[in-house]
This record gives C-alpha cells, sequence and structure tokens, in this order.
C-alpha cells in the first residue's frame, strides 16, 4: 500500500465513522454513537495535523478546532453514559438496594435528556457535516497532488510528527504525588496512539505491539478518569438540599458509592504507575533506538529509527 493508499483509508474510515454516528446522536438516544463520533474525532484530527505540515497549519487548525467543539459538544453527555453503564456492572452491585440503583439510574437519564437536547442545539450551531465535507475536499485535494517525492515528504513528516508526541508524552510521566496530571498524560497518550495508527498506515510497517501498549495503558487511564468523573458527578447529584432532606437514607446511599469511586482512583493510579516503566522503555525505543533513555541522544533519522523499531 502506498502512502497516498494509506492517508485515503485511514481518513476516509473515520470520515465514514463520523458521518454515520453523527446522524445516529441526532437522532436516536443511543449511548455507542456518542462515544463513536468522540472517537472518530479524534482520530480525524491526525490526518489534518500531517497534511498542514504541507497545505498550512492555519487551515488545518481551524478544521480541528472544529473537530473538538464537536467532541466537546457530548463531554458531558459520555460522561453520565459511562457513570450509567458502570451502575450495571457486577462491581457496583452493592449500591444499596435495587430501589435505590432505580433512582439514581433514573435521575441519571432525566439529566442525560437534557444534556443531550442541549449537545444537539449546539450541534446544530457547529455544523459538523459541512465540518465533515470539508475535511473529506480537503483530502481529496491534497492527495490528488502527492507525486513519489512528496510522499516521501508526507512519510517524513508523519515521523517527526510522532516522535514530537512520543516526546511531550516522555515529558508527562505520571506521580503519585500530582494525579491531576494524569488527566494530561491521558490525552498524550491518545494523541501518541492515534499518531502511530496513522504512521503505521503510511510506512507500512507493524507497531502492533507498541500499540497494544497504548492500548493497556489507555484503558488504566480512562478507567482512572471514569472514576474522576462519577465522583464528582455524584456530587453534584446531592447537592440539592430538599431533595437531602426528602430521602437523606438516598443520598447516603448515594454518597458511599461516590466515596467508593474515590478510593478507586488510587488503585487505577497504582495499576498506571506498575506499566509506565515498560511503555516509557517501548517508545524511548522508538525515538532514541535504545532503552532507558540516556540525556543528550538523538536519532541521526527520526524515520529510520521507527523503522528499526516497528519491526
Amino acid at each position: 500500500m502506498s502512502p497516498t493508499d494509506g492517508l485515503l483509508k485511514f481518513t476516509n474510515k473515520h470520515l465514514d465513522r463520523f458521518e454515520a454516528a453523527l446522524a445516529r446522536v441526532l437522532a436516536t438516544r443511543d449511548i455507542e454513537p456518542v462515544h463513536e463520533l468522540r472517537v472518530s474525532s479524534r482520530r480525524l484530527s491526525e490526518p489534518l495535523e500531517l497534511m498542514g505540515e504541507s497545505l498550512g497549519r492555519k487551515k488545518m487548525r481551524r478544521l480541528r478546532k472544529a473537530l473538538g467543539e464537536v467532541r466537546g459538544s457530548l463531554r458531558h453527555v459520555r460522561d453520565i453514559d459511562v457513570l450509567r453503564l458502570a451502575l450495571v456492572d457486577a462491581e457496583s452491585a452493592s449500591v444499596g438496594n435495587a430501589e435505590d440503583l432505580a433512582k439514581l439510574q433514573g435521575l441519571l437519564a432525566i439529566h442525560r435528556e437534557a444534556e443531550l437536547s442541549t449537545s444537539r442545539k449546539l450541534l446544530k450551531q457547529l455544523r459538523p457535516a459541512k465540518t465533515h465535507d470539508a475535511i473529506g475536499a480537503t483530502l481529496k485535494s491534497y492527495s490528488s497532488g502527492l507525486t513519489r517525492s512528496r510522499e516521501k515528504r508526507l512519510v517524513d513528516d508523519s515521523a517527526r510528527l510522532w516522535r514530537r508526541k512520543a516526546e511531550a508524552l516522555l515529558e508527562r510521566p505520571p506521580a503519585r504525588d500530582h494525579a491531576p496530571g494524569l488527566h494530561k498524560t491521558r490525552l498524550k497518550l491518545k494523541a501518541l496512539r492515534y499518531s502511530t495508527e496513522l504512521l503505521s498506515r503510511l510506512d507500512g510497517e507493524n507497531r502492533e505491539p507498541l500499540l497494544k501498549q497504548f492500548a493497556a495503558m489507555q484503558d488504566r487511564l480512562g478507567a482512572w478518569n471514569d472514576h474522576v468523573c462519577a465522583t464528582a458527578m455524584l456530587a453534584q447529584l446531592v447537592q440539592n438540599d430538599q431533595a437531602l432532606a426528602g430521602d437523606p437514607e438516598w443520598f447516603a446511599t448515594v454518597l458511599d458509592y461516590a466515596a467508593r469511586r474515590a478510593r478507586l482512583m488510587s488503585h487505577e493510579l497504582g495499576e498506571t504507575l506498575i506499566l509506565w516503566p515498560r511503555l516509557r522503555s517501548a517508545v524511548e525505543l522508538h525515538v532514541f533506538g535504545r532503552a532507558p533513555r540516556e540525556q543528550g541522544d538523538r536519532p541521526r533519522d527520526t524515520a529510520d529509527v521507527l523503522t528499526a523499531g516497528g519491526r
């Protein structure tokens, strides 16, 4: 597969996912398309950033910002969905009795309906379908002008962006004494994972072992973030004085569950710290050609180092 074909296949795949998810978000109350729309918007940001190296970063920055706004419009809906899914998980069976759980689920359903209504209004203002079409037109124009020499530059640019994101991740390791920084670590890991997927499409190298490590770490950081969001959301729910006076036992049950989710944040942080050294070494190997990184190491050719590390 040529770099041009790789770029087209990667970008068109996520354009299709974006379009299908958007239609379902606007027409249904399903959980899955909300997640799909947010994930596809993140992955589409990678080829836009890459094309910006040749077409100009300002134009691509506008499209990437538009994708971010679409993603942000659904953030609260997604947070509620994740909490509701956790409540039916076996580990959450201790959330009071069936009546307590049903009451909490019902309250969350009301909040989701309100948030989804707000999100749909925002989406109409943001006109994501227009953003989708603009990305497709940009891709078509850009790919049609890719000669063999420009394809080489495309791969080199992708490798350079990959390295930049790898170094950004290495500069923000998880730390027990700075848990709030985990959110930025999580976002940088996502960016590096999607950049790795795109680079592998362009140069044909197999980086599955590295991607599996990224996915494992992302699962841990995602679980940590889910506990953070759940704890904050539940704390907000119990700020209604009148409702608290009306059913103090139920509110105590909700607070007990929130406290358990807060304690689980520490567990996920511990799991993250266990996984980090191995992932750091793997990233350093791909960036610097050896692990662990030594001060001042710089590979002569980033693309060659990435190729050698990916085999």
